[in-house]
């Protein structure tokens, strides 16, 4: 993850730089920040709409954080109508901000998914003799005068007047071209993904001009991610010689690197490692429900059951610690808290240590108490200590203490990694199940 990205998730609302809250503190109009995706030769879609996704995951994680980092979302009922997207935040940690919605001429559909309840408010803003369709319970109507278009500047006073100050206008290209166009934004976002596809929407647009002299140039960092995708963000400096325009105040913002996304785990070890998750998530329950029922032939078979998984784990965890030699795990995940990775460590080591330890102790404990440990019927392993009651009650109940340690810590390891998956969404589970979505 890029560190602006990090930057952008370290906040709740980023504040702006020195320069922006001053600005900020003279200037009622809030801060706008525009943000387009787009292909090679600059369309956003392809002609019959298809969109998603053109670019690949460092522009979404970086799109969320935008998210998260400002008041209100807003996009042009177009994109609506053609995407119907969430406009939350879910690729990484933050809150989502409220969302909103051009519609001049209330042609939303009611239904839309940004529309749905979630604690967050949500904005309809449409022309007041407008006669359309009521909307869900809880949004909330901006009317504005009937104009022939909207205008962006009565728009973002609109949502002033309604508590929002740091604004991302999201798309589609008619609402980001118009707030271009009107010099209202501060920040521009383009992500560029390294596909061609010679016709389709076009990502932005402005009025013509005749020399290359009115152009706006707006100064830029420029990156290229690890998935090939480029981006550009540009922000208001005072040393750029374009005349007429915002733009020519535009700062750059600063620079992002290259690091991917979590780099994941060597596929032998994502493959041994859900093997002996669904292993223990097996055995453990196994184990209480065989020492809380009555003696019998029952019991016994359970017994054996639980024996022969507990060794096949065994076996596992001796392959498992051979790959990690053989392929060392990746690095800990970019903007991790040292702490939490410490912690995390100390779960994973726990875990290993239990691992081995717990099925020798259930071995030692049943020949100990003068059971042999067949495998599954084929075979029978050795005993490795004589019968002795002493022994088997020491070893069985070790066995039983750890196993509650156990089961602790496999609940404490699957939370974390459900909350870095459904919570965060940072990339973290995905090391060991890519393909997840981030």
């Amino acid at each position: 993850m890029d560190d602006t990205t990090l930057r952008l998730r370290s906040h709740k609302r980023v504040s702006g730089y020195p320069a922006q809250d001053q600005e900020a503190a003279a200037n009622p109009r809030p801060h706008v920040i525009a943000q387009l995706g787009q292909s090679l030769d600059g369309r956003i879609a392809t002609t019959s709409g298809e969109s998603k996704y053109i670019n690949g995951p460092h522009a979404l994680d970086h799109l969320h954080a935008l998210r998260a980092s400002v008041d209100a979302v807003v996009v042009g009922v177009g994109t609506v109508c053609a995407d119907d997207p969430l406009l939350t935040v879910r690729r990484i940690a933050g809150v989502s901000p409220a969302r909103v919605v051009i519609d001049p001429s209330g042609r939303v559909d009611p239904n839309a998914r940004c529309f749905a309840e979630d604690g967050v408010r949500r904005l309809v803003v449409r022309r007041r003799s407008v006669v359309a369709p009521p909307l869900p319970d809880g949004v909330e109507v901006v009317p504005m005068d009937d104009a022939p278009a909207f205008d962006p500047s009565a728009v973002l006073q609109s949502l002033v007047q309604h508590g929002f100050r740091r604004i991302l206008v999201e798309g589609g290209p008619t609402t980001l071209s118009a707030f271009l166009e009107a010099d209202l934004v501060d920040q521009l976002h383009v992500f560029v993904s390294p596909v061609i596809l010679g016709a389709g929407r076009i990502g932005l647009s402005r009025k013509a001009c005749d020399t290359l002299a009115h152009a706006l140039r707006p100064k830029a960092q420029v990156h290229v991610f690890a998935d090939s995708c480029s981006g550009a963000i540009c922000g208001r400096a005072p040393a750029v010689p374009v005349r007429g325009t915002r733009l020519r105040q535009w700062r750059p913002i600063p620079p992002m690197n290259s690091t991917s996304h979590p780099e994941p785990y060597a596929p032998p070890a994502r493959r041994i490692h859900w093997i002996m998750a669904a292993l223990v998530i097996l055995v453990i329950p196994l184990g209480f429900a065989m020492m809380n029922m009555d003696s019998g032939p029952t019991q016994d078979r359970l017994f054996d059951l639980h024996r022969s998984i507990g060794f096949t784990i065994l076996c596992l965890a001796v392959i498992r610690v051979l790959i990690r030699i053989l392929n060392p795990p990746p690095a800990p995940p970019e903007g991790m808290p040292k702490a939490l990775w410490i912690v995390a460590n100390s779960v994973h080591y726990a875990l290993y240590v239990l691992i081995f330890v717990m099925p020798v102790l259930g071995w030692l404990a049943s020949n100990a108490f003068g059971s042999a440990v067949s495998i599954f019927g084929l075979f029978t392993l050795p005993n490795i200590v004589a019968k002795n009651d002493a022994l088997a009650d020491l070893f069985g109940d070790w066995h039983a203490r750890l196993g509650f340690v156990m089961t602790a810590l496999v609940i404490m390891h699957a939370g974390a990694g459900l909350w870095h998956g459904v919570i965060l969404r940072d990339g973290v589970l995905s090391r060991m199940w890519p393909g997840l979505s981030r």
